[in-house]
């Protein structure tokens, strides 16, 4: 067994060393944007100095967005051009920003906006990339800002354009209309606020952002959707749901809010109400991928489980989009829970192909292996997900191979300390909560329940330790009955 343990240490070491960062990138650019301000219209220099600002940043975002899509890690991850135009508005970052203005001979003032901006691969993190439905919605985010600052801008040059010719009675509506656009337009700035602050997972400051978008604009059903993302991520799902019912009672048409409402209904444990709003949400966008992908999960779970209909859903998706990871991991979970270990491998692999970045796939697939005594594979497997998901997942997922398929729990012990101690390692909730598992096995409750605690600390929503610690109570209560019984046993008279 020292042996044993000696050679694996030694290749955790190896397997350590192999996986350094890349060498980080900054970026610094300069860019200006302009817009003409016309006070006879009665616009305000505030909305003038805005709207310099907005192009100035979207002249940014465009050569931030050719620099990120020449990097190595995105040209690996097939992203799509709105997929990187989304993270750049995570990793860009306004340095210093200048505004200037100018009369011009008509007597209109134009305001320049010279902002310099800097961007860091660095912040370009595996997580950003392994969510491509956090993507895919931030992209959507961007689109839908974009098309309703175009139709705002359009609106605006109509009542420009109409306002040289007309009469006083006219110009008076004219300017009345201006000022709501104004509206409008400021509703706008707030809500790409919002979008910038959930890029970079400021969730707190999107929600006040989306609130101030729907203060200077109530109907805004867009600000209510991102509104209720923004509080489902800090925590209140039912109020989440209630935001995303508002954005559809707003908006009835959007396919976007009745797959939200879908999602937050199945994380509620709540499948029926899940598969009314994704069937609502695939009827209003047939080749909504992702939404089949969570209607299948919804069927898998509800009631008794319909897992024919589930598997359906998942090929279905696979049909709109054959790189959809998520259901190629989902179709693979089906197989896996069957015990059909053989059958599951090639569609984890299909998964892990079309998202390297992607968790879950690389746990199962080593699972799979351990499953099947391939543990050359599996650390081969460990080697790639390292270098992919970064060391610390993992070493969790090797861990949970050889604890969860193999049944080997030093093997497992040897996994998750290697990851405790890796640099990030005692802030990262499900290493120590493995941790915890395997020092309740060998019945040290002590220190099993201290490394619950910890990774409760650093997640309290963490599952693994939240269920970890029940069943160390009943461990402990059934340990005391136990050697109760014994003690009573043996005070027996013989």
């Amino acid at each position: 067994m020292k042996k044993t343990i000696t050679a694996l240490a030694a290749a955790a070491a190896f397997f350590c060393m192999g996986t350094a960062p890349a060498q980080a990138e900054l970026r610094t650019i300069e860019a200006e944007g302009s817009y003409v301000l016309n006070e006879e219209l009665g616009e305000s220099v505030q909305t003038a100095q805005e709207q310099a600002r907005r192009n100035a940043l979207r002249m940014a975002g465009e050569q931030i967005c050719i620099w990120i899509e020449s990097l190595s890690d995105i040209q690996a991850s097939k992203l799509k051009k709105d997929e990187i135009q989304a993270i750049s508005a995570g990793v860009l970052h306004v340095k210093n920003e200048e505004m200037l203005s100018e009369v011009l001979p008509d007597g209109s003032i134009n305001y320049r906006c010279l902002i310099v901006a800097q961007a860091d691969s660095d912040a370009i993190t595996r997580e950003m990339l392994a969510d491509r439905k956090a993507l895919s919605d931030a992209a959507q985010r961007n689109r839908e800002l974009q098309a309703e600052s175009d139709q705002a801008s359009r609106e605006l040059e109509q009542l420009k354009e109409g306002y040289t010719n007309a009469a006083e009675p006219e110009r008076r509506d004219i300017r009345q209309q201006v000022k709501v656009n104004e509206k409008k337009m400021e509703a706008l700035h707030y809500f790409e606020q919002g979008n910038q602050l959930t890029a970079q997972k400021d969730y707190r400051g999107a929600a006040e952002a989306y609130r101030s978008a729907i203060q200077a604009y109530p109907d805004y059903a867009l600000a209510y959707l991102e509104l209720g993302n923004s509080v489902y991520e800090l925590g209140d799902t039912p109020l989440a749901i209630q935001y995303m019912q508002k954005a559809i009672s707003l908006k009835p048409g959007n396919a976007t809010a009745h797959y939200n409402l879908g999602t937050l209904y199945y994380n509620q444990g709540e499948y029926g109400k899940a598969i009314q709003s994704l069937e609502e949400a695939i009827r209003l966008k047939p080749d909504y991928a992702e939404a089949y992908v969570n209607l299948g999960l919804s069927y898998k779970h509800h009631e008794n489980g319909d897992i024919k209909k589930a598997g359906e859903c998942y090929a279905k998706a696979i049909s709109i989009d054959p790189e959809e990871a998520s259901a190629y991991n989902n179709i693979g979970n089906l197989y896996y829970d069957s015990e059909n270990y053989g059958e599951a491998l090639p569609y984890f692999q299909k998964a892990i192909q079309y998202n390297p970045w992607l968790e879950e796939p690389y746990a199962n697939l080593m699972k799979c292996y351990a499953f099947q005594g391939r543990f050359d594979d599996l650390q081969e497997c460990a080697e790639h997900a390292a270098s992919a998901i970064g060391l610390i997942k993992a070493l969790v997922a090797w861990g949970d191979a050889y604890y969860y398929a193999a049944k080997d729990i030093d093997r497992a012990s040897i996994c998750y300390q290697k990851a405790v101690l890796a640099e990030g390692g005692m802030d990262y909730a499900p290493a120590l909560a493995a941790c915890g598992d395997v020092l309740r096995d060998i019945k040290d409750y002590e220190t099993a329940e201290t490394a619950y605690q910890k990774a409760l600390e650093a997640d309290p929503e963490n599952f693994r330790a939240n269920v970890g610690l029940n069943i160390l109570k009943v461990q402990r209560g059934l340990d005391q009955i136990s050697e109760l019984t014994k003690d009573l046993n043996e005070e027996e008279p013989q």
